[in-house]
Formats: structure tokens, sequence, C-alpha cells
């Protein structure tokens, strides 16, 4: 085949931020069949329950008398609440289903979440792309041509102090889907070519249920900068190429039903490596096995080579891609830092390597940025500074960058030569490093906890900070987080497979209870609190102190109060003995006014003991035993929070001392529909007190009495449906809660 054009080394690694809004529900359709449901569905998304809203939402859909706006929004409900649960796979399925209810559906990007339109979008090019000739689109009825705009909020509430919360109201997005499904398929997924035939320019993410099946069209005629070059100067690039990433150790590969000859190639995405290559001629079947192959993001060729003149100018083909295959990856790359916008949100910056082996100025790695504008930190151990063109700011082995991009990153023209030797040294300071891998092979963490005596974890970002079992090279384009607890001068990296003796980490404890924060819908921090009996009261082998959140959603951390000189340690776990209970402090970090739902998992671990989070601000307490989903408003941007976990005596003693003076009031969501939670507290006094809360509208009307009894000091909860004492919703507004206990 005749040389084309030379290899471009771009790979487009979409990244999903996911986003979750409310739409409310319209009382033009009350007497429809699902409405019920429907109802219950969006409270329990607006709770954070995305597996109780898709039960709800599959009911609603199984019923015979379901309207085709019901449809409609059950099936964007039913979208939102996969992506809530980082089910990216059936979140596509959903919004496939939409676009086959309305093919004409057009997403209001002035509500709808970011992700949620991309994702609209992508379906609607997938749907095209799968049409060898797509015929005119169908005409909808007028009311479907002109899709109507997004009705407001169904209720507005001013609690509390006087303070109207200002702002536009939360709209509810329904669920994404269509016809009369039952939900998502259980079995391999099986996909169509995404990209069109005569431009395959970029590689297409595989995603969904593995083993994944995609039928693909290859043509002889495609040019793509992308293939192999032979030792004559010849190269073949790539009819079609993919990228898919697996979480667990192995992939296979196979493709077959082609009719010309058709080769097939597994890449490493940063640097073209070929992983695999399987270019048997004359064969209607070409297979790749790397069983041993490391997790992570890889490239998938296929090529047509020296076709016969007097063969079909295209072929059909099926690729399977079996493993342990997630969704799109989100890693950083030199290659592909990302196609963002401001840096306002957490997907907009990546931590990046390079793999130089002398140092050189990000001036050198990076574009001009006079030209191509880019925005790039380094840590000092605990801030960022910002490139501002110094020359101090170098790559170099073992050291990393927060980098934002507005468009995709080509590799410099300098060529990246292997560390090599036994062991590297990466020098350090103390605190927050940013590292990166200066050898060729990943590095097992433990290997590098075991040449060190530490027992920190390593951390990656993928919009949000998780520990990682592996130090992957700089050449992927990834960097990572490490912090210098102990003042090294420098952290020992042994080379890749070096086997070494490992000291024995304490094992996780069976008391592990893991508190998770989502903002927006998209999980964002997570901590983990433990008991066990082997456990230091300070820091010991089991704690994990946490990275800070400089581009976090929202933040989560555990708080261990140090020496009076020195600033509170933030932690991801904790681990303390269990005797009569432990008292946890935890700070919650969002921006003002924002809501977050906070899951608590592994609360049956911790059977026996009493499980309450206590929001002292407000003076809200939560039994999360019962109630594992948890409704919080930051009243600013740092909320303390207190966990208490232990005996029932222990747990009364605590809360007891914890009980507020003053009478309060508020409530949450707010806005709200259909429904809001007020919680208020009852001052200490020499006796149960009378207690009386009422909502009035705008014009001082009463509407409603939702407390009038008499209550001991406390902390409690009225839930308000947002109707009057007959039962009749009331009309959007603003309405005025109001409280009096005793002489409060």
């Amino acid at each position: 085949m005749p040389a084309r054009k030379r290899v471009r080394r771009s790979l487009v690694l979409p990244a999903l931020i996911v986003l979750t809004l409310l739409h409310p529900a319209s009382a033009a359709r009350a007497q429809d069949a699902c409405k019920k449901e429907l109802a219950s569905a969006e409270e329990a998304y607006t709770r954070g329950r995305f597996d109780e809203a898709i039960g709800h939402l599959s009911e609603c859909l199984e019923k015979r008398r379901v309207s085709e706006d019901e449809r409609e929004r059950a099936y964007r409900l039913m979208g939102l609440s996969y992506i809530g649960k980082d089910v990216l796979g059936e979140a596509r399925s959903s919004v496939r289903k939409l676009l086959e209810l309305v093919p004409n559906y057009q997403p209001d990007p002035a509500l709808d979440p970011p992700p949620f339109v991309r994702l609209i979008e992508d379906v609607r090019d997938e749907i095209a792309a799968s049409k060898q000739a797509p015929p005119p689109p169908a005409q909808e009825p007028a009311a479907r041509q002109n899709p109507p705009q997004r009705r407001g909020p169904g209720t507005w509430l001013l609690v509390g102090g006087g303070a109207l919360l200002a702002g536009a109201a939360a709209v509810l997005l329904a669920g994404s889907g269509g016809g009369g499904d039952d939900g998502p398929p259980e079995g391999p997924t099986t996909l169509n070519e995404v990209e069109p035939n005569d431009a395959p320019n970029q590689a297409q993410a595989l995603r969904g249920r593995p083993p994944i099946t995609l039928r693909g069209q290859a043509d002889v005629n495609d040019v793509s900068e992308v293939g192999r070059t032979f030792n004559d100067g010849t190269f073949d690039d790539f009819e079609d190429w993919f990228t898919v990433t697996i979480t667990a150790t192995g992939l296979q590969l196979s493709l077959n039903g082609f009719a010309s000859d058709l080769d097939l190639y597994l890449m490493e995405p940063g640097t073209l490596n070929f992983l695999g290559i399987s270019e048997n001629g004359g064969t209607l079947t070409e297979a790749i096995n790397n069983p041993g192959l490391a997790p992570g993001t890889y490239l998938i060729g296929v090529s047509i080579f020296d076709p016969d003149p007097q063969g079909p100018a295209s072929t059909s083909y099926t690729l399977t891609v079996n493993g342990a295959v997630t969704g799109a990856s989100l890693n950083a790359s030199i290659q592909q830092i990302g196609n963002f916008g401001g840096a306002s949100h957490a997907a907009d910056f990546r931590l990046v390597a390079h793999p130089v082996a002398k140092d050189a100025p990000l001036g050198a790695v990076l574009p001009d940025p006079a030209v191509d504008a880019w925005t790039a930190f380094d840590e000092t151990g605990g801030a960022l500074v910002e490139y501002d063109g110094t020359p101090a700011l170098r790559f170099r082995p073992g050291r990393g960058f927060w980098v934002q991009h507005a468009r995709p990153l080509m590799p410099s023209d300098a060529q990246a030569e292997p560390t090599t030797g036994d062991t590297y040294d990466i020098p350090l300071h103390p605190g927050w490093n940013i590292i990166s891998n200066p050898f060729e092979g990943a590095v097992a963490w433990a290997d590098v906890q075991a040449a060190n005596g530490i027992t920190q974890g390593l951390w990656r970002w993928e919009g949000r900070f998780l520990q990682t079992d592996a130090f992957a090279p700089a050449h992927s384009g990834e960097a990572f987080y490490f912090v210098n607890a102990t003042r090294r001068a420098s952290l020992t990296v042994p080379y890749p497979g070096t086997t070494r003796a490992r000291t024995a980490a304490p094992a996780d404890p069976a008391a592990l209870l893991t508190l998770s924060i989502y903002r927006e819908g998209a999980l964002a921090a997570s901590v983990q609190v433990g008991l066990a009996d082997d456990a230091a009261p300070g820091l010991d082998g089991y704690d994990q102190l946490a990275p800070p959140g400089y581009f976090e959603a929202a933040g989560l951390r555990l708080v261990r109060h140090a020496a009076a000189e020195e600033p509170p340690l933030h932690l991801a776990r904790e681990v303390r003995p269990g005797g009569q209970g432990q008292r946890f402090d935890l700070v919650l970090e969002a921006p003002e006014h924002a809501s977050v739902t906070l899951r608590a998992e592994g609360v049956e671990t911790l059977a026996g003991r009493q499980v309450y989070l206590v929001d002292t601000e407000q003076a809200l307490v939560y039994d999360l035993h019962a109630h594992p989903f948890v409704t919080l408003t930051a009243r600013r941007t740092r909320t303390p929070l207190i966990l208490l976990v232990g005996s029932e005596a222990f747990v009364a003693a605590e809360r007891e001392a914890l009980r507020p003076d003053v009478a309060s009031l508020s409530n949450y969501p707010n806005p709200f529909n259909p429904a809001t939670t007020l919680a208020y507290t009852v001052p200490p006094s020499t006796a149960p007190s009378a207690v009386r809360l009422d909502v009035f509208d705008a014009a001082g009307r009463l509407v409603r009495v939702l407390v009038d009894a008499v209550q001991a000091p406390g902390a409690y909860q009225a839930v308000w449906d947002g109707a009057d004492a007959s039962g009749t919703p009331v009309a959007s507004g603003v309405y005025v809660a109001h409280l009096r206990a005793g002489a409060h």
C-alpha cells in the first residue's frame, strides 16, 4: 500500500462529567396512567436513591395506559438515574430510546446538564451514521416539531430568618428512553460503527456491557493519519480505529465476517507501541489475545492491507472486544488532555506527566501560549502556583503538573528516552507532591511503599481523587498525587517488576463505613471511617491523608486536630479503636447554598452500634441505619459535620452535648418540587414546649399548619407536600414558614 500521511498521534478520549437537575411535574398530566410512579421516582431521584427511582420508572413503563409525554419524562429520568449510578451504558441506551420516541427532541442548554446535552448529540450522530441512506426525518406533530419551553418551578419556599433564596429554580429532568421497553439489555452490547466512513480521523470510544460486538464498514478509499509505518517506508493507515478502557487484566479481540484482507492491531495510545498484531493474509478471521494486558486505555486499529485490485472497494466486518470494559477513559495524556472550556469544572484540569529524559520547560513541551492558550499549576506542598512563563517550572523525570487546555494537545518534537537502572529517586518537598513514573512500564505502588517504608497511598484524578495500586508510566501522560508525610528528601521508585520484600500493611477492618457525596448527580468525593481493635489512637497504617480538593465539584474530608500550633489534618480514611464509641469530625466543602446528597455504604458492618450524622449548624440529626441517603445544604463553603458511631449510651451522651440552645428552622431542597423537608429545633426548657409550624403565602394568608403539638427539646422534621389544608396543590411562588416554640 503506498505511503499516505505521517502518523498523527492523537486520541480523543471523551470525558463525561455527570450533572443532575430537576424538572417539575406538569399539572396537565395529573390523570395520566403513571402519575404516582413518576412522582415517587422524582422524589427518590432528588434524594439520590437512584435504584429506587429506576424501580418506579420501570413500573410506570409497564403500564398499558402510558402517554407519550409520560414515556418521555420517564425515560429521561431513568437515563439521569443511571448517570447518577455511573452506569453510562444504560444511560446511553436510554437516550437512544428517547430519540427514537422524539426524533426532533432538542435539549435546552440553559437548563439541561451538559453531559446530558452531549449524550443527546453523540447518540443522535450514532443513529444517523448507522443508516447508510438515512431517510428524511418523519413529520412530527406540531407539538413535537417545536418542543415546548421548560416549565418553571413547582414551588419556591422562603423559610427561617427571613432570607430569600434567590436564583433559578431547580428543574426536573426526566429520564431518557423510548418505546415500551423495560430497561437496558442484560446481555452483551452490540454497536454499530459511529464514525462516518469517509472521515476516520479520530478514534471512537467503545463502551458497553462486555463482550462488545461492533459491526463496522471499512472502505479502501478511507484516508486517515494514524497507522503503521513499515521498514520500507510504506504506510498502512487504519480505516477504522477505536479506544477501549479495561479495568482488569486481560483483553481479547477478534475480527471476522470480512471480504477483503483486514488486519487487526492493539496499541498503547500515548506512543502507538504495538502490543498485538494480527495480519494473517487470506484468512477471514483475525484475533489478538493478551491475557496479561494491564488495566488502562488502549487503541484498536482495523486496516485493509494490499487489497485485491479486482476485489471489493469496501467490506463489512464484526469486531468483538472481550474484557473488563468500562466507559471512555478520563485519564490525562500529553497527546490528549481534553476539550474543555473555562477552568470552572472538576474535569477541566488534568494531572499531566511527560516522558522527558532531561529537564524541559513547560513552554517547550506544551504549545506556544501566545498562539494556543493553556494554563498550568505547580504544587508546592499545599498550595498551587500558576505558570507565568518562568523557566523554573519544568517537566523532568518524576515530576508532573496540573494542566488545562482548550483543545487536544499534540506531543512536542522532543524525543523521550526511557529512564534505565534499578531505581530512580524523585526529589520531594514536604506535603503534597505531583509525581510521575520515569520508567517505561507501570510500577506496583506496593513496591514503592516497600522500597521507602511508607504507608500512604497514591492518588489519581478522574474529575475526583481516587486511590490507585498502579503507578502508570509517564508516557501515558498521567501524573499522580503523593503526600510526603515523613518529610523525605526523595522517593525511591524501583524498576518495574523488581521483586522486593513488602511490609505487610494492616488488613482492612471488618467495620468500615464509606460516606460519599454527590453534587448535581455526580460522585464528587468519598471518605471512610472504621473501627479496629488494633488501631492506634493517633495516625497509623490504616489512616490515609486526603489530597487537597482544588478542582473538586464538592469535597468531603475527615478532620483530625493536631497540635495547637499546627493546622488540622484532612484524611480520606481514619480507623480508630472501637470501645464504647467514637466521634469523627468532618468538613463538607461546596459552594454556598449548594445542595449535595450524602450516601452511607457499609452501615451494616457496624451492626450493634448506632450511626448518626449531625449537622450542628442546622441542628439536624440523621440515623444512617434508617436513612443511608441524606440531602445536605451548604450554608457556607466549609460546613462542619459530626459522625457518631458507638453504643446507645455513648451516642445519647454526645447528642445531648450537641443539643442546640436556640430555636432554628431550615428546609431542603429549596426551591423544591413536589415536597420539601423542614428541619427545626426546640430549644432546652424546664418543660415540653408548645410548638406550631405554619406555612403562609406571600400575601400573609395561612396555607397549612404542619405542626401543632407539645414537644420536648430536640431536633425535628416536618414534610410539606406543596398542598393546602384541603389537599389541593398550591400555585408556584414564594411561601413563608413560621415556627413558634415556647417563648421562641
